[in-house]
């Protein structure tokens, strides 16, 4: 029987320079720290296997 309730995941932005220092990002594209690149590659393993519409 299948869930009628939507599953939600919820993924916040990985460690930047900007949000060490306690910076608002706001829209700039800041790139990942090594902390932040090692956090997305563990969240990859989560979401292997899910769809998202």
């Amino acid at each position: 029987m299948s869930n009628p309730y939507p599953q939600i995941h919820l993924v916040r932005h990985g460690e930047t320079a900007w949000s060490l220092s306690g910076q608002h990002t706001g829209r700039t594209d800041m790139p990942l720290t090594p902390v932040g690149e090692a956090a997305a590659r563990g969240l990859a393993d989560r979401l292997e296997g899910l769809s998202f519409s």
